[in-house]
């Protein structure tokens, strides 16, 4: 058994990863845990300084608050048949707190954005911060009033990488527990254009990508358009083979009833997968190992789809399945 750890701050990105939480809970069979992060109490300094019991009454104040949130969170879920533990955690900022808060069966849920909306547009803001250096899968969930009605469907970015393998054996475990359709998606940039090419070099582009030359026609414009055409055909199975291949090396007991698989032709990985999570409850992507400067890079691919996912998105570091 697991752990969910739902980071609350009042907020209504964080009541949707309250509610969404609840129900993985329920799936899961998990433990759920709802934490907020109680800072020290910001006192006006004068020239005779603050007393102790000043101190400490302000100190009690807000660890009370924080209390009476969680509270008020967790009431509304006292029918939900699974039973919610709370922490206030401090003295440590918001991400770290909640990074030091894992263990090595837990899986953080954060909102997108917390109650200021201008920290989602920073690259420190929290989820950002959470999904960079947590040890174990972080789900971001975004403000409810992005949900929308789509079909149950779990989404998967799959690349042949090991990180992404970790992402797609947890995408079959999330899709099983639905008993959902299992997607993956394979974007690749798309093939050379022969169409914008002389017949010759549309015979070169061919060449290249499928290892033998395609029948020539005597009419130029058709010879190109036969070319472009086997350019296609090979750049699709290609990569529906890697897909496969992929898909081989996961255990069968895990994968639900449904998996499809996509060949998506785009030279941004994450706006083809953001795009193909319009119609979906669920996007699971790989993250690279921990330490490496590759996964702090603000253009990475798991970093661009927890900014902008309109749909709940679940980032996999290789050991953390």
């Amino acid at each position: 058994m697991g752990e969910l750890v739902v980071g609350f701050d009042g907020s209504d990105s964080s009541r949707s990863a309250l509610a969404w939480a609840v129900e993985e809970a329920r799936l899961r069979g998990d433990d759920l845990t709802v934490v907020t992060v109680a800072q020290p109490p910001a006192l006006l300094f004068s020239q005779i300084g603050i007393d102790e019991g000043t101190e400490r009454r302000a100190e009690q104040t807000t660890m009370r608050r924080a209390h009476q949130l969680l509270e008020e969170a967790v009431s509304r879920y006292a029918d939900s048949g699974v039973d919610i533990a709370t922490d206030v955690l401090r003295d440590a900022p918001t991400y770290r707190a909640l990074i030091q808060r894992e263990t090595d069966t837990s899986t953080l849920v954060l909102g997108s954005r917390g109650l200021s909306a201008y920290r989602r547009l920073l690259l420190g803001s929290v989820s950002q911060q959470v999904v960079v250096h947590a040890r174990g899968a972080v789900v971001v969930v975004p403000s409810s009033e992005r949900k929308r009605d789509v079909p149950d469907k779990v989404i998967v970015g799959v690349d042949s990488s090991e990180y992404a393998r970790a992402a797609l054996r947890q995408a079959a475990t999330e899709a099983s527990l639905r008993g959902c359709e299992l997607e993956l998606i394979m974007v690749q940039p798309p093939p050379p254009a022969a169409n914008d090419r002389s017949p010759s070099q549309a015979a070169i582009d061919a060449y290249v990508w499928t290892g033998a030359l395609p029948p020539v026609s005597s009419d130029p414009a058709l010879s190109v358009q036969m070319h472009r055409e086997v350019i296609v055909e090979h750049w699709r199975h290609a990569a529906e083979a890697r897909i496969e291949k992929e898909l081989a090396k996961v255990d069968p007991a895990t994968l639900p009833a449904t998996v499809t698989t996509t060949v998506v032709g785009a030279d941004s990985p994450a706006k083809g997968l953001l795009d193909a999570a319009e119609s979906a409850t669920l996007l699971v992507v790989g993250r690279r190992g921990r330490g490496g400067f590759t996964g702090m890079l603000l253009g990475s691919v798991s970093q661009h789809c927890v900014r902008h996912a309109t749909s709940p998105i679940m980032v996999v570091p290789p050991d953390a399945a």
